[in-house]
């Protein structure tokens, strides 16, 4: 179990299909969604997740911007198709892993559970 994971995404639809999927895998996880980083920053001031799935690109910033905000923790990235560069770089600069968003959403399927 992986217990309490943040996903900062501006897509509203990739949090319905994630909590989707983990219902359908049977996977006992908390969920907090952030639409920004504005309000990830917030969130993270009183909080400590287990996990962090943050997008490359969100309204407010860059994935990059909340690194040092993350004391510890680890942090998947999304990317886009074709943004394979930028997961590389994002592996170099802390982290762990990343997932590239599809159009049809397959990607929540290969997030760890």
């Amino acid at each position: 179990m992986l217990g309490q994971v943040l996903l900062i995404e501006s897509h509203n639809g990739c949090a319905a299909d994630l909590r989707l999927e983990v219902r359908r895998q049977g996977v006992a996880i908390e969920l907090v969604v952030c639409s920004g980083l504005a309000q990830a920053r917030q969130w993270l001031q009183g909080h400590q997740p287990d996990l962090v799935v943050v997008d490359l690109q969100l309204f407010d910033g860059s994935a990059f911007d909340l690194l040092p905000l993350l004391g510890g923790c680890g942090a998947l990235i999304l990317v886009a198709e074709g943004q394979e560069a930028e997961a590389a770089r994002a592996m170099r600069a802390g982290f762990l892993d990343y997932a590239i968003r599809d159009p049809q959403r397959r990607f929540v399927q290969v997030l760890p559970a």
